[in-house]
C-alpha cells in the first residue's frame, strides 16, 4: 500500500451550534468543543458536511448540501449530476448514490467509456421507479441498497443481497462487497448476502450496536458502552479490534482496514499495513471518519480533511465559498442607445450561479442572465444599477453608478418654398425630427437670417420623434438663410440650416438698375486671369412686372484685364429692402458656359443706404459651384457689398 501522507484543507461554514469556521473572506467562529458528528457517513443527515470513500474515488457533501466527487472515474462514478444537493452520499466499487431533501435517490456512474469494461454495469446505478421516502442509501460493489424511513430496506443491483429480509425497524445501513446489514431499533444487527468470510455470522456477543460499518468481507458495530466489535475476514488483522483502543465514537470499516475514531478526537486504524491502515502522526480534533479500499480520509473539527494511503488527488473544498461580484469605475453612455454594465463575477468553487440586476431598484429581465447588463435607457440621468449573484446559498451583490448623457434630436430635412416667394403669401417651413430619448420633450425655434434672433414654432410630438411647423405671412421681402433649431427638455441642442437662400420679393413693381464701374480687386478673378485686377464694368436692370412671379431684365459684367465677359440669360427673383436690392439668374461667359450669378446693390441715397453706392457680382460654375469671379471673395452671400463704384449709379425703387 501507499504509505504517502496527504492533506488538503478545506475551509467550511458549518450553520447550527457546532462550529463556523472559514478562510479569510468568510466569518470565523470558535468551533465548539462538543463532538458534533457521532455516527458512520453512511447514516442520512442534514446536519452538514460528510465524506464517503468508494474503492477509488471519494464524495462529499458540502456545507450547501452540493455533492461533489473526486478521484477514478472510468465508469463516471465522479461525474455529479449538475446540481445535485442531498443529505446523504454513498461511494461504492464504480458507482456513487445520494439522497436528497425530498427522500428521492439519486445515482450515477457504472456506466464505462470503455465496452471492455461492461461488467462494471450491473444496474446497481439505476434507482427503481417509485422509489421513496429514503433516509439513507449504501453503495456496494455491483448492488445497492436503501434505508426506508418506515424501518424498511430495499435493494437493486446484482449479487445475493439484493434480496434483504423483512425488517420494519432498522435506523442503519452497511454494505460490503457482497453483504449488507441491518441496525435494528433495539439495538441488534441483522445481515444478509455472501458469508464465504463469516461477516455475516457467527457475531461476537452485542450489547446494544449504536451505528455499523461494512469493510469488504468483515463487519464491525459501535455499541453503546464505546466498544468496538468485528467479525469476518481477518485476513490482514482487519477484525482484531485493539485491546487498548478505549472509548469510541464512531467505527469505519472498508477493504480490509477497520478505523474508529475515539472519543478524544484521535483515530486508530488497524488492519491493512502502513497504508490506510496507519494514519498519519498528530492527527486529532477529527469528527468524522470514512475508510476505502485503499484510503481513508479524517474530518476535523475545523472541517479540513486529512487522508491516507493511496492518493486520490487533491479534494475540492467541501465548503460553499460566497461568490464574489464587483464593478469597476462609474458607466457613461447615450440615452437611447444600447449600453453594456460588465460586472466582474468570480465563485470560488465553479458553482452554477443566478443572476438578477436591478435599476433603481426595480427588476430588470434579460433573454440570457449573466455579469453584463444589456440595457437601452430611454431618459439621461443618474441611475443605480445593481446585480446580485447567488450560488444557491450565498446571495451577493454589488452596485454602480451609470450616467446616461443628453443626446440632441436628429432633424430630418426641412420642407421649405423652393422657388421665390412673394411678400404676403403664407410662407411654411416644417420637418421632422427624432430623439433617441423617447422620454424627452422638445421645443422649436426658428431664425430669419444669420444675424437674427430666433423665435419659438410649434412642435408635434410623441415616444421621441415629433415635426415642427411654421407658417407666415408677414416676412418681409429679402434673402433669407433660414435655420431651424430644436432643443430637448435636457438642454441638448440641434440645428439644421437650409441648403438654399430663401427668396421673398415684393412683387408690386419694385426694381433696380445700375450702370458704372469699379476697380475689380486682385484675387477676384478666379477663371483664367488669376492676379489680374483693375477696371470693369457693368450695367443692370431688374424688376418684377405687374402679376409676375419672375423679375425680368439684363445684367452684363465685363473686366478686360481678365478676359472676362458675362452675359446674364434670365432671372430667378429679386428682392429689393430698402436701400439693397438683390438678384440672382444665370448666364455665360464670353459667350458659352452655364454659370449662375448673384449680384447686390447698394443705393447710397435711399435712407440706410450710406451715402455711397456699392456693387458686388459672384459667378459662378452652374454645374460644379466653382466660383469664377466675386469681388468680394469669401464673404457670406448675405454680406452687404464692400465695392464702392468708380463711376456710374445704382438705383433703387419701391
Amino acid at each position: 500500500m501507499y504509505t504517502n501522507t496527504f492533506r488538503t484543507t478545506v475551509a467550511l461554514m458549518v450553520v447550527g451550534t457546532a462550529m463556523l469556521i472559514g478562510c479569510t473572506d468568510d466569518p470565523v467562529v470558535t468551533p465548539n468543543a462538543a463532538r458534533p458528528i457521532t455516527r458512520h457517513a453512511d447514516v442520512g443527515s442534514t446536519a452538514g458536511p460528510q465524506i464517503d470513500a468508494g474503492a477509488t474515488f471519494m464524495c462529499g457533501i458540502r456545507t450547501d448540501a452540493r455533492v461533489l466527487c473526486w478521484g477514478g472515474s472510468i465508469a463516471g462514478q465522479t461525474s455529479v449530476p449538475a446540481g445535485l444537493h442531498a443529505t446523504q452520499v454513498s461511494a461504492g466499487d464504480y458507482h456513487a448514490c445520494a439522497v436528497e431533501a425530498d427522500g428521492t435517490v439519486t445515482c450515477w456512474g457504472a456506466r464505462p467509456s470503455d465496452p471492455e469494461l461492461s461488467w462494471m454495469d450491473h444496474g446497481q446505478a439505476g434507482v427503481p421507479f417509485g422509489l421513496s421516502g429514503i433516509k439513507q442509501v449504501a453503495a456496494g460493489s455491483t448492488f445497492t441498497c436503501a434505508l426506508r424511513a418506515t424501518g424498511s430496506v430495499a435493494c437493486w443491483g446484482d449479487g445475493p443481497p439484493t434480496f434483504p429480509p423483512a425488517l420494519s425497524t432498522a435506523t442503519d445501513l452497511t454494505v460490503g462487497s457482497l453483504h449488507a446489514c441491518a441496525l435494528r431499533g433495539d439495538g441488534s444487527v441483522v445481515c444478509w448476502g455472501d458469508n464465504s468470510s463469516g461477516q455475516l455470522w457467527p457475531m461476537p456477543a452485542i450489547s446494544g450496536a449504536t451505528q455499523i460499518s461494512a469493510g469488504d468481507a468483515h463487519t464491525c458495530a459501535l455499541q453503546a458502552n464505546g466498544i468496538v466489535a468485528c467479525w469476518g475476514s481477518n485476513n490482514f488483522g482487519e477484525s482484531t479490534v485493539p485491546a487498548d483502543l478505549g472509548a469510541v465514537v464512531q467505527v469505519a470499516a472498508g477493504g480490509s482496514t477497520t478505523c474508529a475514531l475515539k472519543s478524544n478526537g484521535t483515530v486508530a486504524c488497524w488492519g491493512r499495513g502502513a497504508g490506510d491502515a496507519t494514519p498519519p502522526a498528530g492527527l486529532a480534533n477529527v469528527v468524522q471518519l470514512t475508510v476505502g479500499r485503499s484510503q481513508a480520509c479524517a474530518l476535523e473539527v475545523d472541517l479540513s480533511l486529512v487522508c491516507w494511503g493511496y492518493s486520490l488527488g487533491t479534494a475540492p473544498s467541501l465548503v460553499n465559498r460566497a461568490p464574489r461580484v464587483a464593478f469597476n469605475s462609474e458607466v457613461t453612455w447615450w440615452e437611447g442607445v444600447s449600453a453594456n454594465v460588465p460586472a466582474t463575477v468570480v465563485d470560488p468553487d465553479g458553482d452554477a450561479l443566478t443572476y438578477a440586476w436591478t435599476v433603481d431598484g426595480q427588476p430588470v429581465s434579460q433573454v440570457t442572465p449573466g455579469p453584463t447588463l444589456t440595457r437601452t435607457f430611454a431618459d439621461n440621468g443618474w441611475y443605480t444599477v445593481a446585480l446580485t449573484v447567488s450560488d444557491g446559498q450565498f446571495p451577493v451583490s454589488s452596485s454602480i453608478r451609470v450616467g446616461i448623457l443628453n443626446g440632441p434630436a436628429k432633424l430630418g430635412a426641412i420642407a421649405a418654398p423652393t422657388a421665390p416667394i412673394a411678400a404676403g403669401t403664407p410662407l411654411g417651413i416644417s420637418g421632422p425630427f427624432t430623439d433617441l430619448g423617447k422620454l424627452d420633450t422638445h421645443t422649436a425655434f426658428i431664425r430669419w437670417g444669420e444675424t437674427a434672433s430666433y423665435t419659438p414654432i410649434s412642435v408635434t410630438e410623441s415616444n421621441g420623434a415629433g415635426t415642427f411647423n411654421s407658417v407666415r405671412t408677414d416676412v418681409a421681402p429679402g434673402v433669407y438663410r433660414v435655420t431651424v433649431r430644436v432643443t430637448d427638455n435636457g438642454g441638448a441642442v440641434a440645428d439644421s440650416t437650409l441648403p438654399d437662400f430663401l427668396v421673398v420679393y415684393d412683387a408690386s413693381g419694385s426694381y433696380v438698375t445700375g450702370k458704372g464701374a469699379i476697380q475689380s480687386p486682385a484675387g477676384a478673378c478666379q477663371m483664367t486671369c488669376y492676379g489680374a485686377e483693375g477696371r470693369a464694368t457693368f450695367g443692370f436692370t431688374s424688376r418684377y412686372e405687374p402679376g409676375a412671379t419672375i423679375p425680368s431684365g439684363t445684367t452684363q459684367f465685363q473686366f478686360k484685364a481678365g478676359n472676362l465677359d458675362f452675359q446674364s440669360t434670365k432671372y430667378q427673383w429679386l428682392v429689393v429692402s430698402g436701400a439693397r436690392a438683390q438678384f440672382k439668374g444665370d448666364g455665360t461667359i464670353n459667350g458659352g458656359g452655364a454659370y449662375t450669378f448673384l449680384l447686390t446693390a447698394i443705393d447710397g441715397d435711399v435712407t440706410g443706404g450710406g451715402g455711397s453706392d456699392k456693387f458686388r457680382i459672384k459667378i459662378s460654375d452652374k454645374s460644379s459651384g466653382v466660383v469664377v469671379y466675386d469681388n468680394q471673395m469669401g464673404a457670406a452671400d448675405s454680406a452687404d457689398p464692400a465695392t464702392a463704384i468708380a463711376s456710374g449709379t445704382i438705383s433703387i425703387k419701391k
